[in-house]
């Protein structure tokens, strides 16, 4: 953690502008200049107004780019992120963009003819939240589980009027399968490598369409091999579990040493 003189300060110095408007001082509005990130130094200074206005818009080019080619685009990021350190807004810049997205979701994403987009975007904002949750932690392992369900039945949905891009499964198995690793007992981890090979499998059937690479999934799929025969799924275990398999394929016998 950072300590009190490594952290940035959110109060602006002299000469200090909005990096979107670059006016220095409150707004029009009273609006002061804010930052609660990353950021250091003179950067990263915005007015909330501002900040509210520049996530509507990129949101907007995020919505006619899945409109136009079906890729789904990261809106939680759009909202939740400082586009220049990349790092999550904190406390009450992160509330204010919160409320900026579930307001742009409702007014452009329920409508007729949007209601799979908003679906996708969901399933988005899922997968950001299960991606940090430590599957060990019995209350975070609970909520896990919940996410897997409603995207599981985002997935069903999506499939069944044909509006499942293939990356984008891809990424949801990967995802899924990523939590169950890290839940860490046997019965989770036969189902990390369940929804990794059924990833792998979709990347065999259309990644050269796609433009995907299985490698990172091969190497998962291995991993999890070597945490179910005892190990820790380091690399070089990794490794032998690989190179074991290879020698059971080829019917010879293993001996443990």
């Amino acid at each position: 953690s950072q300590s009190a003189a490594e952290a940035p300060s959110c109060t602006p110095p002299d000469g200090a502008s909005c990096w979107l408007c670059l006016e220095e001082g409150p707004d029009d509005s009273g609006a002061p200049l804010v930052r609660d990130c990353s950021c250091r130094g003179h950067s990263g200074f915005a007015h909330l107004p501002c900040l509210v206005k520049y996530g509507n818009q990129m949101a907007e080019q995020a919505l006619r780019k899945v409109e136009a080619t079906g890729t789904v685009a990261n809106m939680v990021d759009i909202f939740y992120k400082c586009p220049n350190c990349k790092q999550d807004y904190q406390n009450g810049i992160l509330v204010e963009m919160k409320k900026a997205n579930i307001t742009f979701h409702k007014e452009k994403l329920m409508q007729p003819g949007h209601d799979k987009i908003h679906l996708a975007i969901e399933s988005a904002e899922l997968e950001k939240r299960l991606r940090n949750i430590n599957g060990r932690n019995k209350n975070e392992r609970d909520e896990g589980l919940k996410i897997v369900t409603k995207l599981l039945s985002i997935s069903r949905e999506l499939k069944q009027c044909d509006c499942l891009p293939i990356p984008m499964g891809v990424g949801m198995d990967e995802h899924i399968g990523d939590f169950f690793e890290s839940c860490s007992d046997d019965h989770s981890l036969k189902k990390a490598k369940a929804f990794y090979e059924k990833a792998r499998d979709a990347i065999v059937a259309w990644g050269g369409e796609y433009k995907l690479d299985r490698k990172g999934v091969d190497y998962k799929i291995k991993r999890v091999e070597a945490k179910l025969s005892g190990g820790s799924g380091n690399d070089r275990q990794v490794g032998k579990a690989a190179a074991v398999k290879l020698l059971q394929r080829k019917g010879m016998t293993i001996v443990s040493h």
